[in-house]
C-alpha cells in the first residue's frame, strides 16, 4: 500500500471545498525547494502570479505555525523554534529549544493551544517490531502503551504531545498510532487534543482518518458519496471507460484499479478539480487529474506528466497539486495551471 504519513502532506483530497470564489481573499502558497546546498522557503501569490524567496534553511523545517494574529510565524529548524514576521522577515527573538527527544523521535508539528495559550509540540516515533509484545508498545522511558490493533495493517508508531511550561516541556500525552499504509490513523490520533489557536501546516494530515474505522473528523471524507450520481457516472465513463459501475453508481472495485474519486471545488468557480483514488488509500489522488467544466459538464485531463500519487488542497478559487515531481497551482475560475514548480511541503498561508 502507498505510504501515507511521509506524504505531507502533508492528506487529504476527497473533501469538497464550498467557498465563494469572490469572497475568498487570495493568499500565498508556501513551499520549499532544494538549491545550492540549502532549502529555499518560497511564497507564491496566485493573484499576480508572483514568486519570492523568503529564507534559505540548511534543511527543510519540520513544522510551521502562524500565530492567530498572523504577526509572527514560528518555525522548527535545527532542533530550535525560530520566529519570522508575518511578512517573512527573520526576527531576532531568542530561539526556543525543543524538548529532549528519544532515539528515532522527531518533531512533526507546532501550535499554540487556544485554551491555555501555551505552545504544543507533537513528535513521531516509528516503532520497531521487537518493541511490540502482547499488543503492548514498550518505550525506552519504561512507558507501556496499548498498541493499536484496528486497523490490523500499518506500521506501529507513537506520537508524543509536549506542552511548554515556562522554559520546560512536559509530556501531556503518549499515543499509539499506525502509518505507512492506506487508511491508517497517522497524526489523526492528535485530533481530540488539538485545540489550535492559529494555523499550522499539519492540519490536513491530522484530519485524514476515514470513517472506515469508527471515526470521521470534520472536513475529511473517504468516498464520493456527496457527489451527484449523474456527475459521478459521467466522470467514470470519461476517465475509466472500461470499468463497470455498481447499480448505485459507485465503482466496481473488483474490476478497476481505483476505489473512488474526489472533487475539489469552490461555489462560484467555473471548474471542479476531479481525481481518482487508489484502493486502500482513498485520501490521496492519483494521476491523471481532471478538470470538470461546470457549465457543460465536460471533462479534460490536466497536462501534468506525473505518475503515482498526489496531495491536493483547495483555497477559494485556487488549488495546489503536489507530487514527487513538484508543485502545481490551478485557477478553478479560469481552468488553467498558473505554475509548475520544483518543490514540496506546499501549504496555503492563512488569510487573516
Amino acid at each position: 500500500m502507498a505510504k501515507l504519513f511521509l506524504m505531507v502532506t502533508a492528506v487529504i483530497c476527497s473533501m469538497c471545498f464550498d467557498i465563494s470564489a469572490e469572497a475568498a481573499k487570495p493568499v500565498p502558497l508556501s513551499y520549499f525547494f532544494q538549491k545550492d546546498g540549502g532549502v529555499v522557503w518560497t511564497w507564491f501569490n496566485p493573484s499576480d502570479i508572483s514568486t519570492r524567496s523568503v529564507h534559505t534553511f540548511k534543511n527543510e523545517p519540520t513544522a510551521l505555525y502562524w500565530e492567530k494574529d498572523s504577526t509572527e510565524i514560528r518555525v522548527i529548524d535545527q532542533h530550535m523554534i525560530i520566529s519570522f514576521s508575518g511578512a517573512g522577515t527573520l526576527l531576532n527573538d531568542k530561539p526556543i529549544a525543543l524538548p529532549q527527544m528519544l532515539a528515532n523521535e522527531k518533531a512533526v508539528s507546532l501550535w499554540r493551544d487556544a485554551s491555555d495559550r501555551q505552545l504544543r509540540i507533537a513528535t513521531w516515533m516509528t516503532i520497531q517490531s521487537e518493541q511490540v509484545q502482547d499488543d503492548k508498545i514498550r518505550l525506552s522511558t519504561g512507558d507501556i502503551i496499548p498498541a493499536m490493533t484496528n486497523p490490523e495493517w500499518g506500521w506501529h508508531a507513537v506520537v508524543r504531545l509536549f506542552k511548554q511550561e515556562g522554559e520546560r516541556w512536559i509530556v501531556e500525552r503518549t499515543l499509539a498510532t499506525k502509518s505507512e499504509a492506506g487508511d491508517t490513523p497517522g497524526l489523526s490520533v492528535l485530533k481530540p487534543f488539538w485545540n489550535e489557536e492559529g494555523h499550522s501546516n499539519i492540519n490536513l494530515e491530522a484530519s485524514k482518518y476515514c470513517a472506515s474505522f469508527d471515526t470521521l473528523f470534520d472536513g475529511r471524507v473517504c468516498h464520493d458519496g456527496y457527489v451527484e450520481q449523474e456527475v459521478k457516472k459521467a466522470f467514470y465513463s470519461y476517465a475509466l471507460p472500461n470499468c463497470t459501475l455498481l447499480p448505485d453508481g459507485t465503482l466496481n472495485d473488483q474490476g478497476c484499479d481505483v476505489a473512488t474519486s474526489g472533487f475539489v471545488s469552490c461555489e462560484d468557480c467555473n471548474f471542479d478539480l476531479v481525481h481518482l483514488t487508489e484502493e486502500g488509500d482513498s485520501l490521496h489522488a492519483i494521476f491523471p487529474i481532471f478538470l470538470r467544466n461546470k457549465e457543460n459538464g465536460s471533462f479534460q485531463s490536466l497536462s501534468l506528466a506525473e505518475k503515482g500519487q498526489a496531495l491536493i488542497d483547495g483555497n477559494g478559487r485556487y488549488a495546489f497539486i503536489e507530487s514527487k515531481e513538484g508543485v502545481s497551482v490551478l485557477d478553478l475560475m479560469m481552468g488553467n495551471i498558473l505554475i509548475n514548480a520544483k518543490g514540496k511541503g506546499a501549504f496555503w498561508l492563512p488569510s487573516d
